[in-house]
């Protein structure tokens, strides 16, 4: 029990996500992905950045973790998954 609480303490919920984002295949579609979401991951679906054909779903909130909506995002070109993008 003192286990479980201490690993709940300690998790790497950004780990996970970065890991559950390399694990979507990729062209795999939008409402796939949103089914497959995290329920630690909350993403601003309704204002996307345009980025050449593709959009940017910008990451509002990794639990445990601050995030800035100018950093982490879910990529997408024609409702197309492409990966998790990250940018300073």
């Amino acid at each position: 029990m003192l286990l479980k609480v201490l690993e709940q303490l300690f998790k790497d919920y950004y780990w996970d996500f970065k890991m559950w984002s390399q694990s979507i295949p990729i062209d795999s579609h939008l409402s796939f992905v949103k089914e497959q979401l995290p329920n630690y991951v909350i993403v601003d679906w309704d204002n996307p950045e345009r980025l050449g054909d593709g959009l940017l779903y910008p990451l509002l909130k990794i639990k445990g973790h601050r995030k800035t909506r100018s950093t982490d995002f879910l990529g997408f070109v024609n409702d197309l998954y492409s990966g998790h993008v990250f940018r300073k």
